[in-house]
């Protein structure tokens, strides 16, 4: 298979503990084989756990001291291994737990026995002593380590029902669909290169809005928030600028044979207006700001309202629902001024984000994109913490994800929530120039608005310095971080259709009461493009701020955990972005998994 693929092994070596016939070994192997082939008709002698996983290996028989003194990182080396009882499993554990040994390393084969006591009747399942407590998450845990440590790792096909076994959902274990920037860029030029899906995703959620503006008996939606209006007809145009510049504004009508009408300017705009066929046309803005207006902002709000009544009006006239309109935030005297025309407004946020909260096939097709995206940027970031510079601040770290986002033609990175050490406790504290030390918690919030303008939002906490030799993580640290893993996962679980936020509220992992002052302001919410509806609140805080909803099925939503103690210490942030299916949370953030290294019990690091 290999010298088909013109990879030609310079040294083949081999052990054997049980008798070999040397006549009938070496008979068949040609000459030009048999000078590079090395057998060892003698068993493998490595030391007992934890002593081979922590680079402690035996003076004489040792596989793993013969890797380490006879490969160099410029060697291509297959390792097989059969698990028989012997030490195999410590020989794998120590390439997966050592980044001496595991950058020696390209590709691996090797049995991992375990019992399939989640399937009943299944064959294997009838010798659960003989595989001693080694089970799916076991072989899984593992196969993520090997594969994080970039080692190509061929594994039997995962059977179907793993991939709704358990909320984590953990099935791409590692970095499995490595792809680099060229790849990213060359599939979202694809998307946005297919007419058809394009034309789906942006008729997909205007349908969406006008059902929701239908259902609050409105007649227009006057939109201004330019995340609101690239929802509305995908116009994506300084974003940012007009959050604070609400220059921009589009119409919306709820019938569907009126033309939405966008207010801006005309840059950019013959493509969009190709793409909706007619049904979307740009007209001139009046900038009724005290910037665009100075001491004229009143003339050019009553400008503004003027050319306002003449839209709506005629839309009011032959509407069922007259001349109430949805109008999201805007100056005081612009809003009286439509009231004082016979207008009866509501707020157009409401709509919107029911509209919102609800995805098309489409949406999660570009969400799942930006997400690959994002994920590759942590993986970037995290990489960087392997072994770190000295004096890296978290700015430089943090800029590495950005770096990514906007090469594979993402919008941004809505906050700076990266930070290190002192700074992990309370959350919230953004990213800054403080110089990461070796040892100490680092953890993000992604909070990215991606590529086609989706919000990718999970959190990772990593440790600065995980790939030096001899590294471990602290017992805290471990200790925190498998906290936050059981919070999000109990909580994940609890999100299937039809269930009330009352319900998945009071039913919530129940924070200890060491970390209930610092935890996370929601438990859960809505994830578009931004964070959205709904927020779902924990028990302590439902009588201040929670309300009732239900949960359904096409919400996007992220699981929240924040775990830091009361009495001081570093903090562990950890987030799950995912879609409610029919059976219920479907993981999406998933190349990027859980930290082995603050999984893994110190004492028995290769017992399963």
């Amino acid at each position: 298979m290999h010298y088909d693929r013109c990879i030609d092994f310079r040294a083949i070596y081999a052990w054997e503990v049980r008798g070999i016939d040397h006549k009938t070994f070496w008979g068949p192997l040609p000459d030009d084989v048999r000078g590079r082939f090395h057998l060892y008709n003698a068993p493998v002698a490595e030391n007992d756990c934890p002593a081979s996983p922590q680079g402690r290996f035996t003076e004489r028989g040792s596989f793993l001291r013969l890797l380490k003194s006879t490969i160099t990182v410029d060697d291509y080396v297959v390792v097989k291994v059969d698990i028989e009882g012997g030490p195999e499993l410590k020989i794998v554990e120590s390439i997966a737990h050592i980044p001496e040994l595991s950058e020696l390393v390209d590709e691996m084969y090797f049995e991992y026995h375990f019992n399939f006591s989640d399937v009943p009747n299944h064959p294997w399942d009838s010798k659960p002593k003989q595989y001693g407590g080694k089970t799916v998450d076991t072989a899984i845990n593992l196969m993520l380590r090997l594969r994080q440590a970039e080692i190509r790792l061929l594994m039997h096909p995962v059977p179907e029902w793993w991939t709704c076994h358990s909320a984590t959902a953990t099935v791409s274990t590692g970095r499995v669909s490595v792809v680099g920037l060229v790849e990213l860029i060359e599939e979202g030029d694809r998307l946005r290169d297919d007419v058809d899906f394009m034309t789906r995703l942006r008729q997909g959620r205007l349908k969406r809005l006008r059902e929701e503006l239908r259902r609050h008996n409105v007649t227009a939606a006057v939109i201004f928030d330019p995340i609101n209006v690239r929802y509305a007809v995908d116009f994506r145009s300084m974003i940012p600028f007009y959050l604070r510049n609400p220059t921009q504004y589009l119409v919306v009508p709820t019938n569907e044979s009126a033309k939405c009408l966008l207010f801006a300017g005309s840059f950019g705009s013959d493509a969009l207006l190709e793409a909706f066929n007619g049904s979307l046309e740009f007209h001139p803005a009046i900038g009724a700001t005290m910037a665009s207006a100075g001491p004229r902002e009143n003339e050019k709000i009553d400008d503004w309202v003027n050319q306002m009544d003449e839209i709506l009006s005629p839309l009011a006239e032959t509407s069922p629902f007259g001349k109430r309109i949805a109008v999201e935030r805007f100056q005081e005297r612009a809003t009286r001024g439509l009231r004082d025309r016979g207008f009866d407004l509501i707020d157009a946020q409401i709509p919107i984000e029911y509209a919102r909260s609800l995805k098309t096939e489409e949406e999660i097709v570009a969400i799942r994109h930006g997400i690959k995206v994002v994920e590759e940027g942590v993986h970037r970031l995290r990489d960087a913490l392997s072994q770190p510079e000295a004096n890296v601040t978290e700015n430089e770290v943090w800029s590495i994800l950005h770096s990514t986002v906007i090469a594979c033609d993402g919008e941004y990175a809505e906050t700076r929530l990266m930070n290190s050490g002192p700074k992990t406790n309370p959350w919230m504290q953004e990213s800054g120039t403080r110089r990461i030390n070796i040892g100490e918690t680092v953890q993000l919030d992604t909070d990215v608005v991606g590529p086609f303008g989706y919000y990718v939002d999970f959190s990772r906490t990593f440790t600065a310095g995980y790939g030096l030799p001899g590294f471990q993580a602290t017992e805290k640290q471990k200790k925190h971080y498998k906290l936050a893993m059981e919070m999000v996962k109990h909580n994940m679980e609890l999100l299937i259709p039809g269930a009330s936020f009352e319900h998945v509220t009071f039913n919530a992992w129940p924070i200890p009461e060491e970390f209930q002052a610092h935890k996370y302001h929601v438990q859960t919410h809505g994830t578009g493009m931004s964070g959205e509806y709904p927020w779902i609140f924990h028990p302590s805080d439902w009588a201040s701020y929670g309300y009732d909803g239900i949960v359904k099925e096409g919400m996007t939503l992220s699981v929240e955990a924040f775990i830091g103690s009361d009495q001081g210490g570093e903090g562990v942030k950890f987030e799950q972005h995912g879609v409610i299916t029919k059976d219920g949370f479907q993981l999406l953030s998933t190349n990027v998994p859980p930290e082995p290294y603050l999984l893994e019990e110190s004492p028995q690091l290769c017992s399963a």
